[in-house]
């Protein structure tokens, strides 16, 4: 390979990457850390190749801060955490890591007396996901905070943007897809890839100012189709709780959820009841000690900021037809 020019040296890439990119990658983690006032609360955002890859790095880094710099091993975690996640926690058992499901009420978050008569002296800390995504309900993040203390960990772990902003003064450390937020002390180097962090940040800042906007839209969505679906019978599950707005979990007595969605997706109509890395919905309901019988008529549905009411009524007259 015979190199004509510098700029591959000077800028980490190949000769046709922008000029700019080392002031765009920079320009844009310092607008992400501002967003989140990371810098206030002395935590220090990293880049990692993968969701994956971001969370086993930081329990590598959890273990050595708690496990061997004070010999905590007892991990705390949320029954809606993603299966990928426990499936990570699980490899670090082996060397004496002891972790604990922490189970859902039937209001849908996290038992927060189970939660505090599980802490012991050996407790690391706790791992919870701000929502559930499977039923949208928003977690007590600052009362957990509250229950751990200041010499336990709370770690935020999430997909989206969603619910995040501020909540970098309450906890210990927090991930959003591939990026991670963590103290500064903890020797933890992340990738040097200027592209990955460009595009990193400019979703997580063009998400972040699109999120009001959509949030205000998606509770409107909601409110018109579960009253729509009200109206016709259906019971609507966790109406009473903060939940993100889009996500709905409903169902109607006699009318089993899987025949539901089987009906809906004959007219092109997809909506959910559970699977992949997470619980099926009834197994999930089922174990926040919901009755079987109702359990097994849910079914879920995330709307999206491209939905309108004429998406939404062929829906609900998709679903008349079938009652």
């Amino acid at each position: 390979m015979i190199h004509l020019d510098n700029l591959e040296q000077l800028n980490g890439k190949t000769p046709w990457a922008p000029k700019n990119l080392f002031e765009r990658a920079k320009l844009g983690v310092e607008t992400v850390e501002k967003a989140i006032a990371l810098k206030k609360v002395g935590l220090k955002l990293k880049f990692f190749s993968s969701e994956a890859d971001s969370f086993t790095k930081f329990l590598f880094a959890l273990v050595q801060e708690k496990t061997i710099g004070e010999g905590k091993n007892h991990l705390l975690i949320s029954a809606s955490l993603r299966a990928t996640f426990k499936e990570t926690i699980a490899l670090f058992e082996p060397f004496g890591i002891v972790c604990e499901t922490i189970p859902l009420t039937c209001e849908g978050i996290v038992n927060l007396e189970l939660l505090h008569s599980a802490i012991y002296p050996t407790t690391m800390g706790c791992i919870l996901e701000p929502y559930d995504s499977i039923t949208g309900v928003v977690q007590p993040v600052e009362k957990v905070c509250e229950i751990l203390g200041r010499e336990r960990h709370l770690h935020l772990v999430s997909t989206s943007s969603f619910g995040l902003q501020g909540l970098g003064a309450r906890v210990s450390s927090m991930q959003i897809g591939p990026m991670l937020m963590i103290p500064h002390g903890w020797p933890l180097p992340s990738t040097f890839d200027l592209d990955q962090i460009v595009a990193l940040t400019s979703t997580f800042q063009e998400n972040l100012e699109k999120s009001q906007e959509q949030a205000m839209h998606l509770s409107y969505l909601r409110r018109f189709f579960e009253r729509s679906l009200e109206a016709m019978g259906a019971k609507i599950f966790f109406k009473e709780q903060q939940r993100a707005p889009g996500v709905v979990v409903f169902g109607f007595e006699g009318l089993h959820g899987e025949l539901l969605a089987y009906n809906l997706c004959q007219k092109g109509i997809f909506v959910s009841i559970g699977g992949g890395d997470r619980p099926s919905l009834h197994a999930h309901l089922t174990r926040m000690e919901i009755e079987e019988q109702l359990a097994v008529t849910a079914v879920h549905i995330c709307l999206h900021p491209d939905h309108d009411e004429l998406i939404l009524q062929k829906v609900i007259d998709a679903i008349r037809e079938m009652r």
